[in-house]
């Protein structure tokens, strides 16, 4: 059936040699990061990369790997780690979790490799398949697609018929032929073909538990998913499926004449289709494709929905050989965001605010520093939100809640002063800040990105066209707050030190220092008065308190009394912090000069030390 598929009469690229510049250039090194875990060759990313007298000798010898069409057994043999995921299940096989590292070498001539590939695919890979490329927001886009053409037929009252499909361990299954198939279908080039055909015949990987070796299994159906080059071989082996739907002329139109039949993101495929009879035609012909190719659905999470003119009508669904394909009455989940023909934005920011505020707790809860803490939040916490903003609506007030929750669990782990100013919170830390990064800021940062992206791409894709028709002026709150340093209270310590000090070497101790979050909070509550004293409580509260030191009772009692003005504290306090200090210069002072420094901190220096 595939041979009767239209050949394409590309000439063969025959540029395929490596060249020592490749492995010189800057940022991101080709196929890997630095510091993963390595495979086999125990090599990380990094010295390959900084020892740049090796690349000339690496670049021939690979070389002569892809001219002999071969290479070591080592080269492609992974180390597979088994990862128990709950240990009240036992030691069921699907209760572990294997992560398979690849040897550095391999990952480096891979992802050279990936790159000539992906260029001479360029002109062939559909359009509709979006996990690979460019300049592309990959399932944001398919996800703007998708929300397009439900509203499109919400508005409109039109039929609609969607379909998701779900292959079973789709990179599991993906057979080896099919794929030297595909790279002969496509004319690449031929070197590289028998290079890629040998090679995955030699896939292997050693299966590891608790450190112990288990055995070595060969790889004789799928592909690695450690490289740059796996996702590509997979895209490929699709890629005949995505152009058969398109001939088909079945899909949904839009009002300006556009159809689409489907969005493919890696091996998440939706279906479009004007009615069920069209729709039923596609899901046979996808089945047809995966069983031809040895690829099977997971129809446990394939789901079908049918909507006449606006509403969703409940059907039988869709029998095929292995089973039943049941219709979606509620909600799916596409790409992980909820979706079905009605607006389901509510549940969709709670469920990502959820899972934000639960990763800020598992933050909290670490050994991390006061910086670090903050860092994890934006890198790790607030992927979260910023993954569906742009795509789901999001109220001015949803977002200034999940911010006020934010302070308030950072304050009950001790990471923020109640009394502390909010914007401070928010600024960079060479600014004076914490370096927090709000949800506010993120959902419009995004949301501003989203609409770039779309004016954009929309002259170039038909799709997006659309939905650049529908998108909604959108407006950022131009609201301006005085800023913390201007403000009375908080920002008086900071005019202070303006005036006499370098702003940001007074600050380096936020960037530097690796201060625990708790030290942080009680520092900056301070500078910014925010700490109840009796001045404060007199002065600003009207509690009716003496605003005098309670210890000296003559001066008020400020922050600043209490740190270096107090004449009760200056025997005690202030002469311990003054030698504390000068036992650090007494130190770098002795290694400085040769000198023994003291064995410990504590320890009183001599008066007198000869070298």
């Amino acid at each position: 059936m595939w041979y009767s598929y239209p050949y394409f009469c590309a000439g063969a690229d025959g540029s395929s040699a490596f060249r020592a510049e490749q492995l010189k250039t800057g940022g991101r090194w080709p196929g890997s990061q630095l510091w993963t875990a390595p495979g086999p060759d125990m090599i990380h990313t990094y010295w390959l990369k900084k020892l740049t007298a090796v690349h000339e000798r690496l670049a021939a010898q690979m070389n002569q790997l892809l001219a002999a069409s071969s290479h070591p057994n080592w080269l492609t043999q992974g180390r597979t780690v088994l990862i128990m995921k709950d240990p009240c299940k036992g030691i069921k096989p699907s209760n572990y979790r294997p992560i398979t590292c690849l040897p550095t070498t391999w990952k480096i001539l891979s992802g050279i490799l990936a790159a000539k590939l992906q260029d001479h695919m360029g002109q062939y890979m559909s359009t509709a398949q979006k996990g690979l490329g460019n300049n592309t927001r990959g399932s944001k886009h398919q996800l703007l697609i998708d929300r397009a053409v439900t509203q499109d037929s919400r508005s409109r009252q039109t039929n609609l018929s969607t379909a998701w499909i779900d292959y079973r361990k789709a990179y599991d299954s993906m057979p080896h032929m099919w794929i030297c198939e595909c790279l002969l279908l496509y004319k690449v080039n031929r070197i590289l073909r028998t290079f890629l055909k040998n090679s995955v015949g030699l896939w292997k990987t050693t299966l590891e538990i608790n450190s112990r070796q288990l055995a070595q299994v060969a790889i004789k159906c799928g592909i690695y998913q450690g490289d740059a080059l796996s996702p590509l071989l997979f895209c490929i082996g699709l890629n005949p499926l995505s152009q058969i739907i398109t001939r088909t002329g079945y899909g949904y139109g839009f009002r300006n004449g556009t159809t689409i039949s489907h969005l493919l993101y890696m091996d998440d495929i939706k279906l479009y289709a004007k009615n069920e009879r069209d729709i039923d035609s596609l899901i046979h012909l996808t089945r047809i494709y995966s069983e031809d190719i040895g690829m099977s659905f997971g129809l446990e999470k394939c789901g079908r929905m049918v909507v006449k003119r606006g509403k969703v009508v409940k059907t039988d669904g869709v029998e095929l050989p292995a089973g039943h394909i049941a219709d979606i009455q509620t909600n799916y989940k596409y790409l992980g965001v909820p979706q079905s023909h009605g607006n389901h934005d509510e549940e969709a920011r709670k469920s990502a605010t959820s899972k934000y505020h639960q990763r800020i707790r598992q933050v909290l809860k670490s050994q991390l520093s006061g910086k670090n803490k903050i860092h994890a939040i934006n890198r790790y916490a607030l992927l979260v939100i910023r993954y569906p903003a742009g795509i789901v609506s999001w109220p001015k007030e949803d977002m200034e809640a999940a911010d006020v929750k934010t302070r308030k669990l950072l304050t009950m782990h001790g990471g923020f002063h109640p009394k502390s100013n909010t914007q401070r919170l928010y600024t960079s830390r060479k600014e004076g800040g914490q370096g927090l990064v709000s949800v506010k800021a993120t959902v419009l940062d995004e949301t501003r990105s989203i609409q770039e992206y779309i004016s954009k791409t929309a002259p170039k894709d038909e799709l997006l066209r659309e939905c650049l028709r529908q998108q909604q002026t959108w407006e950022e709150d131009q609201a301006e707050e005085v800023p913390w340093q201007d403000k009375i209270l908080h920002g008086m310590y900071h005019r202070q030190i303006a005036e006499v000090a370098d702003i940001g070497k007074s600050y380096q101790r936020l960037e530097r220092a690796g201060l625990k979050d708790s030290t942080e909070a009680l520092i900056i509550a301070a500078q910014e008065q925010a700490l109840s004293t009796r001045s404060i409580e007199a002065g600003f509260y009207h509690t009716g308190e003496d605003p005098r030191c309670r210890l000296c009772r003559e001066a008020s009692e400020t922050v600043q009394h209490i740190v270096a003005g107090c004449k009760m504290q200056a025997g005690t306090a202030y002469t311990e912090r003054h030698n504390q200090v000068a036992g650090i210069v007494y130190r770098n002072i002795c290694t400085a000069y040769g000198l023994d420094p003291p064995k410990t901190r504590w320890e009183i220096p001599q008066n007198v030390v000869e070298g």
